[in-house]
């Protein structure tokens, strides 16, 4: 507790988290997901279904393949050895990846940055390497990514100062260095849109006061973004990160006491919360990096869980504004 600490926290403040109450009322919809792969894929942050194919990213640095059952590896953008915190930066780490509109697998890997996947050969191209320099900074913790209609990518790169393996740093910290990069795949050029630390670039709000950390956006089968929530945050219950917010020192000493609560919601287009899907415990989804909406089928990621998760939504009576059933 005497030892220096790695961060150095800056005060903000945050609005009252929202209650939870009409689109938000706790249920527990969650807790009818079942596991699959358990044990099998760890840390499956995000996912593709494509088909009868379900690609995602893991913990080990790869890039799988589910067909049928049947895990293989398609691609990896690292080395061996991976599994340890020393190993990650070289192993990798894929973090968001989307189809482009030729079927190729767009993914954006934590460490080692943005690559080209053929799905059919497992061959890979390195679109912007984390070793080439965006607007003069090397990028430290690429995150997830978005593909235009006109092919152009846009993705984050969340912090030039702290990696994946010290993203509670980042948080704690509140430090601002994240930016938003714009990757042109006809010029093979990168420019940085909007930097929070320089002010570069313009922000237009589009929901505010969530009810937790946002993850990874994915649309949804209605027409609106599934959001995950990493950790949740509720009014009228205590909340640690809310808590801290104003208290720097609180901040150095915290590492992992945010209780467990799995939370996604669903936005519509104005940017409003239209459905919530709970699991209050946190013993079936107790966290929530990504959602992939298929055919009725919501694929769960996880940046640490030996599995993923599956909730057909005909099964579920997830609330909606209007309707009862999803």
């Amino acid at each position: 507790m005497l030892l220096p600490a790695p961060i150095e926290p800056i005060a903000y403040s945050l609005p009252e988290p929202p209650l939870f109450e009409g689109a938000l009322q706790p249920n527990n919809y969650l807790q009818q997901a079942e596991r699959i792969y358990e044990n099998q894929v760890l840390g499956p942050e995000s996912m593709v279904a494509d088909g009868d194919h379900l690609y995602a990213g893991t913990a080990d640095g790869k890039v799988i393949d589910i067909w049928k059952g049947e895990i293989r590896v398609l691609a990896k953008f690292g080395v061996d050895p991976c599994g340890s915190f020393e190993d990650e930066p070289t192993c990798g780490r894929p973090l968001g990846m989307r189809l482009d509109k030729d079927g190729y697998l767009i993914v954006a890997d934590g460490y080692l940055g943005l690559f080209k996947v053929n799905v059919a050969t497992g061959d890979v191209l390195t679109l912007w390497p984390s070793s080439a320099p965006v607007n003069g900074k090397k990028m430290k913790l690429v995150n997830d990514l978005a593909i235009a209609r006109d092919g152009m990518i846009y993705f984050t790169d969340s912090s030039t100062k702290w990696d994946r393996r010290h993203n509670r740093y980042c948080i704690l910290e509140a430090e601002s260095s994240g930016r938003l990069i714009e990757y042109n795949p006809v010029t093979n050029t990168t420019k940085e849109l909007v930097s929070a630390g320089t002010k570069k670039g313009t922000l237009e709000l589009f929901i505010e006061n969530l009810p937790g950390l946002p993850d990874n956006i994915r649309p949804s089968s209605s027409g609106g973004y599934w959001v995950g929530m990493a950790t949740a945050r509720r009014g009228g219950k205590f909340s640690l990160l809310d808590f801290a917010a104003s208290r720097p020192w609180l901040r150095k000493l915290i590492t992992k006491m945010i209780p467990k609560y799995g939370l996604a919601i669903e936005i519509n287009e104005d940017g409003k919360i239209i459905r919530s899907l709970h699991d209050p415990t946190g013993q079936v989804v107790p966290a929530v990096s990504e959602i992939e909406d298929k055919d009725g089928v919501l694929y769960l990621g996880s940046y640490n869980l030996p599995f993923l998760s599956r909730l057909y939504l005909r099964n579920s009576t997830c609330q909606r504004e209007s309707e009862n059933n999803c």
